[in-house]
């Protein structure tokens, strides 16, 4: 029985206010030649570049904090209809939508005594957030930080991360990328602070869809289901060895092929990641039989 080289850990990817995260083993910095040899030869799944300027609805706080209530206004969202019943203030004692207390510099609503339009506030828990709101909810883009030490700075959607936006967490991750309903999902890239890093789909919080994955080890490429390769992928180690095929629940199941270091081949059928020899001999059976039809 032939079984597939070692792969790396199964990833658990959910996105929670724990900020629950994948540990991976240090990655060592004398990499094999091999690595920039295989990265040459190969054509690597590129994910998109969130790193390009964005647009103007990007806004300076602290310009938002000293405009007047037309141009607040438009800092605010095009749906919001009335500015002449709000005010600007200064370390204002108040409480969000939440029920958060803290202190408010910015844009409030008269009456309701609630941020609206842009501001800054500094909550007593020791919580931050500087940006857009309305009524009394982040919403627009803004800036966070969490009492854990991570930070966000990008879209939000009544108090959700929505849209796109980079999340830094406090051991060193980093995520940037697309978000939808506070969770990661769409397009985005994964750097983990030990040199390990994913690009591609994300499905609220795990990577699932298509995807390129690097850690100290090698490489994978393909189709992911929930935090686990799933379906047709490449997974390659910097040693040489490789398996192109199916993939099912992070094994390689189905049809496939494997390249040890020094070049053997093996391709057949895999259960859950080992190589039928009963099936390569059938097949074979088969192949030798299919020939000498032709010869008759």
């Amino acid at each position: 029985m032939r079984t597939l080289p070692k792969k790396p850990r199964r990833l658990k990817t959910e996105d929670n206010d724990t900020s629950q995260r994948v540990e991976q083993a240090t990655s060592d910095n004398n990499e094999p030649s091999q690595r920039k040899e295989q990265q040459q030869r190969r054509k690597r799944w590129v994910c998109p570049d969130y790193s390009v300027a964005r647009t103007k609805s990007e806004r300076s706080f602290v310009s938002c904090l000293t405009l007047d209530p037309d141009i607040a206004k438009d800092q605010a969202g095009d749906d919001v209809d009335d500015f002449s019943n709000h005010r600007e203030v200064v370390n204002y004692v108040l409480t969000d939508s939440c029920g958060e207390p803290g202190r408010f510099t910015g844009w409030i609503e008269e009456g309701d005594y609630i941020p609206d339009g842009s501001g800054e506030m500094k909550y007593q828990n020791g919580g931050l957030y500087k940006g857009s709101w309305r009524d009394g909810h982040w919403h627009g883009f803004g800036h966070l930080k969490n009492l854990n030490g991570d930070t966000y700075e990008g879209d939000f959607v009544y108090d959700a991360r929505h849209g796109q936006g980079i999340y830094n967490y406090e051991n060193g991750d980093l995520y940037e990328g697309d978000f939808s309903s506070d969770k990661r999902h769409g397009k985005g890239r994964f750097l983990f602070q030990n040199g390990n890093k994913y690009c591609g789909d994300f499905c609220y919080g795990s990577f699932h869809g298509y995807g390129w994955y690097d850690f100290e080890d090698g490489d994978y490429e393909g189709e992911w289901e929930n935090g686990l390769y799933h379906g047709i992928g490449v997974l390659c180690f910097y040693d040489g060895s490789q398996y192109s095929g199916k993939f099912q629940n992070g094994l390689a199941h189905g049809m496939g092929e494997d390249i040890s270091p020094d070049g053997e081949r093996g391709f057949g059928e895999w259960k859950n990641g080992v190589l039928d020899d009963e099936k390569i001999e059938l097949q074979s059976q088969h192949s030798s039989l299919q020939e000498n039809q032709s010869v008759l």
